[in-house]
């Protein structure tokens, strides 16, 4: 999936219904940003986002500047109404 702001950003995300370790989730975020390059819809400034059923292997979930993973009960937080 992939959501835009034309001309600005892009955030390409990637679900996986799975446990998945810090290790794996580097690897899938790589592989989604290779993917996203040959969309021909990246923006100036790209963002790439996992997320799957349970992370593993640390509560750090900006692995770098411009790539998040996260777990489906963070998700729920997040957009969850007070």
């Amino acid at each position: 999936m992939v959501i835009r702001d034309p001309g600005k950003s892009a955030t390409f995300i990637e679900a996986k219904w799975s446990r998945i370790s810090r290790k794996e989730a580097e690897r899938i975020l790589s592989e989604l940003e290779e993917k996203a390059a040959k969309t021909g819809l990246s923006s100036p400034e790209n963002h790439y986002l996992l997320i799957a059923k349970q992370l593993t292997g640390g509560e750090k979930t900006t692995l770098e500047k411009h790539r998040r993973a996260i777990d489906l009960k963070t998700l729920e937080k997040v957009i969850k109404p007070p």
